[in-house]
């Protein structure tokens, strides 16, 4: 054994632990073997939490992206890569003007307005949205503003105001999933919610006022309807029983002629078996008829006292 050189003592044990290697090598070795396999198997060894999924890479190039929680192994030394991300959480943006909270817009009419825009969204293709896109979240906000911006110039002032606002929110999400799915971001926009659509704080009484007029009017309107309907159901009403009475003395004046005209077939028929009977049982008739409405006169000669008589008087004849 070489003797043991001088100086300090970090040397000196060096030299010592050099001199204990060489005489007990194959255990070293084997301690060596034995560590090395050791860090290999608590390296391969990793663990996916539970709302994550993890995506491998081996030698930079993706292998796997849809490894779910639980217990995994993966290749040692850096041969794999492993990245885990939340892919069970929902991430919400907000879109927001240059200078304020508020998204300043104008409408196809050119008014301007101030949207409060929020968007929730979920990762569903963990290689894309890692590798295919360098931000997501500036991206699923940037394509969103975009669509905002069209949806909101094709429509006027008025709607988003008032009605359009479900309509919009439906628009945008169809349209900004279909070209993040065009830049294969990986993620799938589960809400797209406008939280606020106002006028300019300055214009805002102006546009309350304009509102309030019209809201007024649209129930003036309504009035008049609810009148007019009133008033037409009111007068069909009346033509249907006019139309009614009118048919009921129709129908009586037809049955009147009917049974007048029936008469008269039988008087015909009895006048041409017997007209002279037939002539004097109408004239006895019409005396008997026109008599009891009129006054008969019969003064004697020379006599001023009146005497009536009435010759088809009850019980008079």
């Amino acid at each position: 054994m070489a003797s043991e050189p001088g100086g300090s003592w970090s040397v000196r044990v060096i030299w010592r632990l050099r001199d204990a290697l060489r005489s007990h090598r194959w255990r070293a070795l084997w301690i060596a073997l034995l560590a090395l396999g050791g860090w290999l198997v608590v390296d391969a060894v990793y663990t996916v939490d539970n709302g994550e999924s993890a995506a491998v890479l081996r030698f930079g190039a993706l292998v796997n992206d849809t490894i779910e929680p639980g217990l995994r192994f993966r290749s040692p030394a850096g041969i794999d890569r492993v990245t885990e991300v939340r892919t069970g959480e929902v991430f919400r943006v907000q879109l927001e003007g240059d200078v304020s909270p508020r998204l300043d817009l104008v409408t196809g009419d050119e008014n301007l307005i101030e949207v409060v825009l929020t968007v929730q969204y979920r990762i569903t293709r963990l290689g894309d949205y890692l590798y295919s896109t360098e931000d997501a979240a500036t991206l699923v906000r940037q394509t969103i503003r975009a669509d905002m911006v069209e949806a909101v110039a094709a429509l006027g002032v008025d709607d988003m105001l008032t009605s359009a606002k479900t309509l919009v929110q439906q628009r945008i999400r169809e349209r900004s999933q279909a070209r993040l799915d065009d830049y294969e971001s990986g993620v799938t926009l589960v809400s797209v919610n406008l939280q606020a659509v106002d006028p300019p704080r300055e214009a805002e009484a102006a546009f309350r006022d304009v509102l309030d007029a019209r809201a007024q009017a649209a129930e003036t309107v309504s009035h008049a309807r609810a009148e007019q309907d009133r008033t037409l159901r009111l007068a069909s009403g009346q033509a249907a029983q006019l139309l009614s009475a009118a048919e009921a003395e129709a129908n009586s004046t037809v049955q009147i002629a009917r049974g007048a005209a029936e008469r008269f077939q039988e008087l015909l028929v009895q006048h041409r078996r017997s007209p002279g009977l037939t002539r004097t049982d109408l004239f006895a008739r019409t005396l008997r008829e026109v008599l009891p409405r009129t006054r008969v006169v019969v003064l004697a000669p020379g006599e001023l006292p009146e005497l009536e008589v009435n010759l088809m008087g009850d019980g008079n004849p």
